[in-house]
């Protein structure tokens, strides 16, 4: 049988577990959308990704086994047909866009008086709903840092915005500038189409991190280790005096290390480590001038 025409071709990397964190960075670092993994037994891991013969080449040259696997459309679809809503908080929701078409255009729904801001996504099949962990960690935390100040002005940096859920949360708080990178452009697109679909305001580009002035009041970095430890002081340095830095992405293993290679840097603080389902966020706090 023929291929359907929406049937899509996914490439499957399998890898040992402990080499798990190597693979991911590698595969964000070509640039890939969207990541997800599965356990094979007690020692491997799949990863599969969007089909791209680059990144199938720089697998094999890592001596990463890797095939193509063909997702039928139905599956694709069984998965939106049965996508449900996900309740960060008691007043944080985020809805499936395809879910909630009649509410298009969005007006967003007012924070301060305690009715539930709720968030369209569509992650077209390459970027997470805003379910994994280190995603609602995020978001909470930068739900909380903006609920009721919208007349501070604050800005608002998001490190690897993926499908841009954390920036548009910003946005929809009411933060007086947002602005979303990523290296990847499939990344850049997600976040902009995201953004109308929610009437928010922000900036969205593959600008790197280095060419980013700031000061940001809030800068969040939902991202891997080896890339927090590569981005450390820029991620140090764009945060604003008396701002905080949300870092997420990382395991409860890996939370000594990270506050080692953040504490003191600019004058970075460890102030809180949340811990959910093996997966951590640690907030660093900036000192005020003076």
């Amino acid at each position: 049988m023929s291929p359907a025409a929406n049937d899509q071709t996914v490439l499957v990397i399998t890898v040992a577990l402990c080499d798990g964190d190597r693979a991911t960075d590698a595969l964000w670092r070509l640039g890939v959308s969207g990541i997800e993994e599965r356990r094979c037994g007690h020692s491997m891991m799949e990863l599969r990704v969007a089909d791209d013969e680059l990144v199938a080449e720089r697998m094999a040259e890592a001596g990463w086994a890797h095939r193509r696997e063909l997702v039928p459309a139905e599956a694709v679809e069984s998965w939106r047909r049965s996508a449900t809503s996900i309740a960060i908080t008691s007043d944080l929701v985020i809805d499936p866009a395809w879910l909630k078409e009649s509410r298009h255009p969005v007006e967003p729904e007012p924070v301060e008086d305690r009715q539930a801001l709720r968030v369209l996504i569509d992650p077209e099949g390459s970027f997470g709903m805003g379910d994994h962990p280190t995603t609602q960690m995020c978001a909470r935390a930068v739900h909380d840092a903006l609920r009721g100040r919208a007349e501070d002005r604050l800005s608002v940096l998001d490190v690897g915005c993926g499908s841009g859920v954390l920036a548009i949360i910003a946005a929809l708080c009411h933060a007086h500038h947002v602005e979303a990178i990523d290296i990847s452009h499939a990344a850049i697109a997600a976040t902009q189409r995201n953004a109308r679909l929610n009437n928010a305001h922000l900036a969205a580009s593959t600008r790197p991190l280095e060419t980013i002035d700031g000061p940001h009041h809030i800068v969040v970095a939902n991202l891997l280790l080896p890339i927090v430890r590569e981005l450390r002081y820029d991620l140090a340095r764009v945060v604003a005096a008396d701002g905080v830095l949300i870092v997420s992405g990382i395991l409860h293993s890996q939370v000594h290390e990270t506050c080692q290679l953040l504490d003191g840097v600019e004058g970075l603080v460890t102030t809180d480590i949340h811990i959910e389902h093996n997966w951590a966020m640690i907030r660093f706090a900036k000192p005020p001038t003076g």
